[in-house]
């Protein structure tokens, strides 16, 4: 009987630790969300949230992943709209982990383009950092995860157009698009060549020309060099080649310099 009894007690014991150790593995578990990195946003071009669903794994989505900006009052969705210079842009996401038990921070994790992002409450209508929080669901008490990835946080392409001594047709531009740059006539200067960084303009040589933009911003800065017409020239030159010039106004002659100043 006494023999029995202590098999039986071994095996209970057997039994007991082996459900312990697999509880222990259990609650080891650590859940990861791996995101890879959104898509590069291309300023004047429009925002399009279908782009960033290939980048996250298979979720039991409340709000599928979206772009957005932080205001005081809104996180409002941004898909439709024309990426602007001026805004800071975050995408935003939420969904349901499974269960109705908030995870342990060693428990669940959350990767976006190979980093880990840190576990914080942050305030909804505060600008902050990549982050993420759990929390559970108002209504039905489910769990759920909040992720906000901040995109400054990877290179975002430029595609700004600056233009000095001149003017060019759009101030931003999509890459693949066409933009016509044009020089400014400054009376006493003569145009002489394109000085451009970020793209290759058509001609180098041309007060009017246009490039292809690219993924980089562009500066340009039309270049001059002096304008050698009498007409700009002080004392007794000057004074006589005015007269010169009033008698071949009254016939219609040479009315324009070379820098394009009237005679």
């Amino acid at each position: 009987m006494i023999k029995k009894l202590t098999a039986i007690t071994l095996a209970l014991i057997t039994v007991f630790a082996m459900m312990s150790i697999s509880m222990t593995s259990a609650s080891a578990a650590t859940k990861v969300i791996e995101i890879s990195k959104f898509p590069a946003i291309y300023y004047g071009e429009e925002l399009n949230n279908s782009n960033l669903n290939s980048c996250f794994p298979s979720l039991d989505y409340n709000q599928p992943p979206y772009y957005s900006v932080i205001k005081s009052t809104e996180v409002p969705n941004c898909g439709g709209e024309i990426a602007d210079p001026e805004k800071e842009y975050y995408v935003l996401t939420t969904f349901y982990i499974g269960g109705y038990e908030l995870p342990a921070a060693d428990e669940f994790k959350v990767v976006y383009d190979g980093k880990e992002i840190p576990r914080y409450n942050f305030s909804s209508y505060l600008p902050s950092n990549s982050a993420y929080y759990l929390y559970k669901h108002g209504g039905n008490g489910k769990a759920m995860c909040i992720i906000r990835i901040k995109l400054g946080d990877s290179v975002t392409l430029g595609t700004d157009v600056n233009v000095i001594n001149g003017k060019a047709s759009a101030s931003s531009a999509v890459i693949g698009n066409v933009v016509t740059i044009t020089a400014d006539q400054i009376d006493g200067k003569i145009f002489y060549c394109w000085n451009i960084t970020g793209a290759t303009p058509e001609d180098y040589y041309d007060s009017e020309t246009t490039f292809t933009m690219g993924v980089f911003n562009v500066t340009a800065e039309a270049v001059y060099k002096d304008c050698e017409c009498k007409c700009h020239q002080g004392g007794i030159t000057g004074f006589f080649y005015k007269i010169v010039l009033f008698f071949q106004k009254l016939f219609g002659n040479n009315l324009v310099c070379e820098c394009g100043a009237e005679h």
